[in-house]
């Protein structure tokens, strides 16, 4: 059975769901694109509803029939509610017989014995499953307190460290995959672009490595790769990008000076995957920007309620626009004062049950993956024009550079952020192209024609 959603493909599109699992977090970090308040806790009530009485299990199977594979946990702070999901799961293995496992993300800063008893007494252990637990650290205390609160630093490593040892000793079917994920704000990359506070970052995550690598085994994986993601969303400008390239350069410099942690740029890796297959850009665009809308969805607090992924979570909320005038979510900001929201709503999210309207969400949300030819026109004329302006390098004037720094701005880009700036989803703001465009791509194109890695 192939459900409501591949009922439009000739082959099983849609094989993975992100569901809005907590809706209250018990942080307020500087660059989430949340703004926290009451109304969140109200949110997170429904959430344990819809766990509860059984509804997000009959919506998936409406949705997907049988070919489900990944689950994927969102919302605020997903560590919360997973010990609520004991019947929930059970189903699931039953229902999706290709199921492979979940991803979460957690921010450490609550009792890992959650996420322990979750893997350990609810997840079901019928036949090995994959579980990958992101493990959210921005670095030393002087990023992460920062960003977050004082002492959170200590706190996660604290947490994290007990649950990696827990899992150490646990006896699982279960492949559990770890990463560390930090995140870089435009702050960060400033305090970053200077070699020594970056040297600073990497002998943190080398030493904190260092003091996991003896409780790795068979079935636990703690990768070594350090590779700070940026914010999103966020209007970054011209000096950002400047910085962002001098951080690039800072990973290259220090690139194995450590025996754990291993600098790198996820930026970097991923458009030198692209490079290689960029000649079916045209013809497979999926396969350069995110799966949101093609074979991933999500499910929000209200039932029967579609989004195209977790960033459309709280959008059909007014009390998450009330919310948004002390949020440090500027683009979200502008997009209500330029009154879209009853645009946000249509756009980003569908009552999945009224098949008219099923079918508006799933030609939409394809658009922005199959009119590739139409959105590089539109992103090598805007390259020029901020060439022309100087908010970039001057060699983004050539159309052939510029089809480069587009393919290149392609890999962060939201196209719910792109509703959000513009009223439609095939219109990309030019913020990535400021962050990507002031050196970064041509110290990457350099390299990668002189094959450096």
């Amino acid at each position: 059975m192939r459900g409501l959603l591949n009922e439009f493909f000739k082959n099983d599109e849609n094989v993975s769901i992100e569901l809005f699992s907590a809706g209250w977090c018990n942080l307020n970090c500087k660059y989430c694109y949340i703004p926290k308040g009451d109304y969140t806790k109200d949110v997170h009530a429904k959430v344990l509803k819809r766990i509860k009485d059984g509804s997000l299990i009959t919506e998936m199977k409406e949705l997907f029939g049988t070919t489900l594979t990944r689950i994927s946990h969102w919302g605020t702070e997903p560590t919360l509610t997973v010990t609520q999901f004991g019947d929930f799961y059970k189903q699931v293995v039953e229902e999706f017989p290709n199921f492979e496992g979940i991803m979460l993300s957690s921010n450490f800063m609550t009792n890992p014995q959650n996420i322990i008893t979750f893997i350990r007494d609810i997840f079901p252990r019928t036949k090995p499953l994959e579980i990958k637990v992101q493990i959210s650290i921005d670095g030393p205390s002087w990023l992460t307190d920062n960003n977050r609160t004082g002492g959170s630093t200590e706190l996660i490593i604290k947490n994290a460290t007990a649950f990696l040892q827990a899992i150490k000793e646990m006896d699982t079917p279960h492949t559990v995959l770890t990463n560390v994920k930090s995140t870089m704000s435009a702050e960060g990359m400033n305090i970053l672009s200077d070699l020594e506070k970056c040297r600073e970052y990497y002998q943190f995550f080398d030493d904190l490595l260092r003091s996991w690598e003896p409780l790795a085994r068979k079935g636990l994986v703690i990768p070594n790769m350090i590779n700070p993601t940026i914010v999103v969303p966020y209007a970054y400008t011209k000096q950002d990008g400047i910085n962002f390239d001098k951080v690039f350069v800072n990973q290259l410099a220090l690139d194995g000076e450590y025996e754990f942690a291993k600098p790198y740029c996820y930026y970097d890796g991923m458009f030198r995957k692209r490079m290689v297959t960029s000649q079916e850009y045209f013809v497979k665009a999926r396969m350069f920007l995110c799966s949101a809308g093609r074979n991933s969805h999500a499910l929000t607090e209200t039932p029967g309620k579609l989004a195209t992924c977790h960033r459309g979570f709280y959008m059909d909320s007014q009390e998450y626009y009330d919310a948004l005038g002390n949020s440090p979510d500027e683009i979200t900001k502008e997009g209500l004062d330029a009154k879209r929201t009853q645009l946000l709503g249509e756009k980003v999210m569908c009552d999945y049950t009224d098949r008219k309207e099923r079918v508006k969400f799933v030609y939409r949300n394809r658009m922005i993956h199959d009119f590739a030819k139409m959105q590089s026109t539109y992103g090598v004329s805007l390259s020029r024009e901020l060439a022309e302006a100087g908010q970039i390098s001057a060699c983004y004037k050539d159309p052939r550079w510029a089809q480069l720094l587009h393919m290149m701005t392609q890999l962060p880009r939201c196209h719910l952020d792109d509703v959000v700036i513009s009223g439609s989803g095939l219109v990309q703001g030019s913020f990535y192209y400021r962050l990507f465009g002031n050196g970064f791509v041509e110290r990457i194109i350099e390299r990668y024609v002189n094959g450096l890695q």
